[in-house]
């Protein structure tokens, strides 16, 4: 049975051509330029991506045993919200900025921080645990190694308990 995938938007981003498609999961971004498409179906990014939950994160904040990095892949407005704002020591990196292959000195311009080496630990983590799954299996699939998912994301970490 062939699914029909809608055409949506499109803009371009770093030299990159991206489409929104909609199918009957959340959108998924098709990056193109002159030699590569970057497309993965929903369910094979997501099932590689290893969950924490919000003592997990909590616990690695205040008790770091390793050099980890918290990624918001929300945007850049949605991160700096008064609505849910970012999760202490975390950093900004877009979701559709993940699997562009920026070049060290670039990365660090763009985002502020360096590209962490393949092995430390990335918990990341979005509004509801949506993009940041997709994320954590992007990255996995980029060769990180110790990529975590916050499932409950910022709804979860700023519910009043």
């Amino acid at each position: 049975m062939r699914r029909s995938i809608n055409l949506t938007k499109g803009f371009l981003l770093n030299n990159f051509s991206v489409q929104l498609l909609r199918t009957n999961k959340p959108f998924i971004p098709v990056l193109h330029n002159s030699t590569q498409t970057v497309f993965r179906r929903y369910s094979e990014i997501a099932k590689e991506a290893m969950d924490v939950d919000k003592y997990d994160v909590q616990n690695l904040i205040n008790n770091p045993k390793e050099k980890y990095l918290l990624l918001d892949v929300r945007t850049k407005p949605e991160a700096e919200s008064k609505e849910l704002p970012f999760i202490p020591t975390a950093v900004n990196f877009p979701y559709l900025a993940i699997g562009f292959g920026y070049k060290p000195d670039q990365f660090k311009d763009a985002f502020g921080f360096d590209i962490p080496e393949k092995d430390d630990l990335i918990v990341v983590y979005c509004r509801s645990g949506v993009r940041s799954e997709m994320a954590a299996g992007i990255l996995r699939s980029k060769g990180w190694t110790n990529v975590k998912n916050y499932k409950g994301s910022a709804l979860d970490w700023h519910k009043q308990e």
